[in-house]
């Protein structure tokens, strides 16, 4: 969602998807925005979500367009030559192979983005968590989950 006025949409988006989910019911949403710029639109009281989140990869082609995209400086996809597309697969082998460990440069730089699987949770919320213990429970693992009220 871009526009002028992301925080009001993003936080009115997903108040209703909360409001229309029954208690354990899961929203997914899909975002180059780390946890450190998303997790705060989860943060209402009024809502409270259980959230994991993943990086999930590129695929392959989004990978390999991406890369011949920046090799042609501007020039359109139909001006790939078979010599770029030779030089461009390997650094795509790369980037999915290290996905899980590679930086974070951004959505043009990345080869992955995030998943967030919020399940909605019932009004009997646990406390609310301090904001050094979300960040600890976001990055803890596969098998943890993250409550945020």
């Amino acid at each position: 969602v871009c526009n002028t006025d992301t925080r009001s949409t993003l936080t009115k988006i997903i108040a209703e998807a909360h409001r229309v989910l029954k208690v354990g019911g899961t929203l997914v949403v899909i975002t180059y925005g780390n946890p450190d710029a998303r997790m705060p639109f989860f943060k209402d009281p009024r809502c409270p979500w259980r959230i994991k989140v993943r990086r999930v990869p590129y695929s392959p082609s989004a990978l390999l367009i991406r890369t011949l995209r920046a090799m042609l400086n501007g020039k359109p996809l139909r001006c790939v030559t078979p010599e770029m597309f030779a030089a461009a697969m390997p650094k795509v082998k790369e980037e999915l192979a290290n996905f899980e460990t590679a930086e974070d440069m951004g959505p043009e730089k990345s080869p992955f983005c995030y998943a967030y699987c919020c399940t909605k949770m019932g009004t009997l919320a646990p406390p609310p968590m301090q904001s050094e213990d979300v960040a600890d429970e976001v990055f803890k693992g596969d098998d943890e989950s993250e409550k945020v009220p």
